[in-house]
């Protein structure tokens, strides 16, 4: 048998057992978790709830997800709604990344992962 080549994973391609992804809208948001499962190696919780825009909402789900040890908070916004999130939850301490969407020339539609999605492709699946 020949010996197998080893790939080198890339930075973005590393998976994140303890993740958040946050759709933004213009006065809340959408926040999904996805974090193991106490007393189950290998398995996940998904929790999903709605958050409100506002300063306090914001800093309670900061508190939040701090408690989880969440490791990346990805946003994802169509307009600029995301920077209340994104400065309030990095200030808390987290790593926060805000999603580029991109257009696509077919239709002129947006090709967007759900929150979903976006915590699935950063953790696996599981």
């Amino acid at each position: 048998m020949r010996e197998p080549q080893e790939i080198q994973d890339c930075p973005g391609e590393l998976a994140v057992t303890r993740v958040a992804a946050v759709d933004v809208a213009k006065a809340s948001g959408v926040v999904c978790t996805r974090v193991p499962r106490d007393g189950e190696p290998g398995r996940f919780v998904t929790r999903v709830w709605p958050v409100e825009a506002t300063t306090n909402a914001i800093l309670e789900l900061a508190g939040y997800l701090a408690g989880l040890h969440v490791d990346k908070v990805v946003l994802e916004s169509t307009s600029d709604y995301w920077r209340p999130f994104f400065y309030l939850l990095e200030a808390a301490g987290l790593n926060v990344e805000h999603a580029r969407i991109k257009v696509t020339t077919v239709a002129s539609r947006i090709d967007i992962m759900t929150v979903r999605d976006m915590v699935e492709a950063l953790t696996g699946p599981g």
